[in-house]
């Protein structure tokens, strides 16, 4: 987990691999169920149980309310300070052929 930034007490462990299943991720994201028609959806990976995978990134992102916690591996954030959504914004604008990917969120995943 030393590679990787994230504000939550969340067992992102189980979610790691999606990193390496799919090119380009920058960042995981927990989004809400009610929220899910906002993104796009781009495909499921079978784990423990069921797990949709959503596109939020260019104009999605501003549709929804409440981005939930993430994860991020520190190299994908640019000039890294106390604000980790900033460096990865950052990042982002810059390289845009890179994804954030939302999962959804539940009391399955949070503490």
């Amino acid at each position: 987990m030393n590679n990787y930034l994230t504000y939550y007490d969340i067992d992102w462990k189980k979610y790691l691999h999606i990193f390496e299943s799919y090119d380009y991720i920058q960042g995981l994201f927990i989004i809400s169920p009610n929220e899910t028609d906002k993104c796009l959806h781009i495909g499921n990976i079978n784990d423990t149980y069921f797990l949709p995978l959503y596109d939020i990134t260019s104009k999605k992102i501003n549709k929804l309310t409440n981005l939930g916690p993430f994860i991020t591996k520190k190299i994908y954030t640019e000039h890294l300070d106390d604000n980790i959504e900033k460096s990865m914004i950052n990042f982002y604008k810059n390289n845009k052929h890179f994804k954030w990917i939302g999962i959804l969120g539940g009391k399955r995943m949070i503490r």
